[in-house]
């Protein structure tokens, strides 16, 4: 008797398959013997129905089923194949610290190191902005970024063994915020007179809420503008604080500026003793006492013989000659506030000048009825008149004593 010899054949033995995928249904065909299988595919995730072995792998790695058809009657010779299943894992890309993929801090600073695992794919970072640093070795993102912006960055992994379909993204966002910027200008003013304005203060401030403390009265802050200005009401020297704070959250620090408002007084000046109109030469001027405060006291164009002692304050002396003279009180401020100034006037009078043009003629003696010789007056500084009663027949006329006495008598 001659037996038609074994047969055995497979569909799909060989096959790879990501984690997680089902595999193409094996079937097994066989003749003229019986089928056999040591390997328990159960324990793979594999079921069996009839002939076909099918299901979804839960291993990974590569496993083998051997298939074994024999003649129950050991006549023919037994046939062997091999089912050779491989499953590849799929991508695996995770943060280590999910809080620390999206970070919010402020420039110049250092962001907490971005850590991430990856399994069975090759990473890519997408291109991260100057200051970061992705470290392919430790798979760390770390450094402080150079400038103020909203940062998207990804990270992807792809498979590296086929299961392409499973590649993974992840993505985070980096939040830089910018620094507090602060300046001003005409911060400080030393020179500066009470009553005047001040020059305004303009404040420049970025990245912050600003604020101002320690102002005068009489000077206010505009925080619409952004200004500080106004005219102090009181002599004093100020010292004021112009803060920024930053309006980021969380804060990016405060910067601080001061300024100094030096409010001189201002020039006051008066005296008393002014409008002397009827000094006659040769007599003492009444003082003139002066009083200045924030000055020094200057007085220009005396008389000769009117002198001003700086000491005292005060302006005295008998004038040399007669006339009129105008002279000027200045009081100079000390801090550069503006002068202020009295113009007074200094009337001195000449006195009386009395002359006889031939003093001889004042002392005579003629015969009643004979003309006296004419007596001449020349005066200044005075009216001329004659005191007493003069003689009948004489005259006295626009200078002159002349005429004829009709009565004995002495004058």
């Amino acid at each position: 008797t001659v037996k038609d010899s074994i047969k055995l054949s497979l569909t799909n033995a060989e096959q790879t398959v990501c984690l997680g995928e089902p595999i193409e249904s094996v079937t097994v065909t066989s003749a003229n013997g019986s089928i056999m299988s040591t390997t328990d595919v159960a324990s793979y995730g594999l079921a069996v129905s009839g002939t076909s072995v099918s299901g979804t792998p839960t291993f990974i790695g590569t496993k083998t089923v051997v298939y074994t058809v024999y003649d129950p009657n050991r006549v023919c010779a037994s046939k062997k194949d091999t089912v050779r299943i491989t499953v590849n894992d799929t991508v695996k890309l995770d943060f280590v610290n999910e809080h620390l993929a999206n970070q919010t801090i402020c420039l110049g600073e250092e962001i907490d190191t971005i850590a991430f695992t990856f399994a069975n794919a090759t990473v890519e970072v997408s291109t991260l902005p100057q200051g970061l640093t992705f470290d392919s070795e430790s798979n760390l993102i770390y450094g402080a970024p150079t400038a103020a912006d909203t940062i998207n960055y990804t990270i992807t992994a792809t498979s590296n063994n086929g299961c392409t379909d499973y590649d993974k993204t992840i993505e985070g966002m980096i939040i830089v915020n910018d620094t507090v910027k602060l300046s001003a200008t005409n911060l400080d003013q030393l020179a500066f007179c009470l009553g005047n304005e001040m020059d305004t203060v303009v404040i420049t401030a970025e990245n912050a809420d600003v604020t101002v403390t320690g102002l005068p009265a009489g000077v206010t802050y505009d925080p619409a503008t952004l200004t500080i200005s106004g005219s102090p009401v009181a002599a004093d020297t100020v010292t004021y604080t112009i803060t920024a704070t930053s309006n980021a959250t969380p804060s990016c620090g405060v910067k601080t500026l001061t300024g100094v408002l030096m409010v001189s007084d201002t020039v006051t000046l008066s005296a008393t003793g002014l409008a002397q109109t009827a000094i006659c030469l040769g007599e003492p001027i009444a003082d003139v006492v002066i009083s200045a405060t924030n000055a020094t006291v200057t007085v220009d164009t005396l008389p000769a013989g009117v002198t001003f002692n700086n000491e005292t304050n005060t302006i005295s002396g008998t004038p040399e000659s007669a006339g009129t003279f105008a002279y000027v009180i200045k009081a100079t401020s000390v801090n550069g506030c503006t002068e202020k100034t009295i113009n007074d006037t200094i009337v001195v009078n000449d006195t009386v000048k009395l002359t006889v043009a031939d003093e001889l003629t004042l002392d005579q003696t003629v015969c009643k009825g004979t003309e006296i010789d004419t007596i001449f007056f020349t005066v200044a500084n005075a009216t001329l008149s004659i005191d007493g009663t003069l003689p009948a027949g004489l005259t006295f006329a626009n200078g002159k004593l002349y005429g004829a006495p009709t009565e004995m008598n002495t004058t």
